[in-house]
């Protein structure tokens, strides 16, 4: 823009040609200032596995200023030399409101609150297949009682039961991988039946099987854990409900190109089997040995058993 009536001359030309030429100097916008201001923040965060959008939040937390994610993320690419990620093949989506998809992963480490104790984290992670919103239940273990409470608060967070669950081979649910027939731990496998679905185990060490989940494993890590300040179990389950809902439930797809929360709501909620309506009651089972007065005994309890049983192992249910 000239000022006053000032003539077109070389020197204003060669100012003109010199700003808007391929590779000329360009002026750094107010964002790319404020992103180059606080780039020690930016890569502290990056050292610990936060990514742009999780990278972007803590930015407008600790600075009130919101800066573009593609801003941030090209001059975390051009100044940062951030590398970016190969070509992902594209497999095709199941019907809705028909699998969930369900992977145990490790969040990080945090100091409890009142006690001081350093504590690793882990989740459970719970992928609705078709619509791709998720649900993250934080740990402290990877047993079989985690994987029931997780569960447990996946069906009521989503709203329903999904008939089919794709899960690995974890030994809290798997007692022996097989490709055509694994076997299925009884406990969980009553679990299975009493809420109605079918547990469907992926191959050992094939990741593609349940590839959904698996692509999420690391924005779940990144963009919920990482940069946070948890002091407790129940804190960082009530924060991870939250960010399903608002953070990874209303953000655009990379793939679907859809808000995962909004997509379930219309496509796969109304297919679901219905919320449980009473707590499960897991069962515990244990071996005992019938001796010669045909009696077992199970939770400090006296049981006859048949005159004929004697001198063998019984497999007992208690609930």
């Amino acid at each position: 823009q000239r000022e006053g009536a000032s003539p077109i001359d070389d020197a204003l030309i060669a100012v003109v040609v010199s700003a808007v030429r391929p590779g000329g100097d360009d002026a750094l916008g107010p964002m790319r200032r404020h992103c180059h201001k606080h780039a020690g923040r930016i890569e502290a965060w990056r050292e610990q596995g936060c990514r742009g959008p999780k990278i972007q939040k803590l930015l407008h937390r600790h600075t009130g200023v919101v800066v573009p994610l593609r801003t941030l993320q090209r001059f975390v690419a051009e100044e940062l030399q951030r590398k970016g990620r190969g070509d992902t093949v594209r497999i095709l989506d199941p019907p809705p409101g028909q699998i969930l998809e369900i992977d145990f992963l490790e969040l990080g480490f945090f100091v409890e609150r009142g006690t001081g104790r350093r504590r690793k984290m882990h989740a459970l992670l719970c992928c609705a297949a078709n619509s791709r919103h998720q649900f993250v239940f934080p740990t402290l273990t990877q047993t079989q009682d985690d994987v029931i409470e997780a569960l447990e608060a996946a069906w009521a967070f989503f709203g329903g039961v999904f008939p089919v669950v794709i899960c690995d081979n974890p030994r809290a649910i798997i007692t022996k991988a097989d490709p055509i027939a694994p076997v299925i731990n009884p406990s969980f496998l009553e679990y299975a039946q009493a809420r109605d679905f079918v547990l469907d185990p992926a191959r050992v060490r094939k990741p593609k099987d349940k590839a959904r989940v698996e692509r999420q494993v690391r924005y779940a890590r990144d963009d919920f854990f990482r940069g946070e300040d948890f002091g407790s179990l129940e804190e960082a389950r009530q924060a991870a409900a939250i960010w399903c809902h608002k953070d990874a439930g209303l953000r655009t797809h990379g793939t679907t190109r859809r808000q995962p929360r909004l997509a379930f709501e219309a496509d796969e909620l109304p297919l679901l089997k219905p919320v449980p309506s009473t707590p499960y009651d897991a069962p515990r089972w244990s071996t005992v040995h019938v001796g010669r007065d045909h009696a077992v005994v199970v939770d400090y309890a006296l049981y006859s058993v048949p005159y004929a049983i004697t001198d063998t192992d019984l497999r007992v249910r208690l609930d």
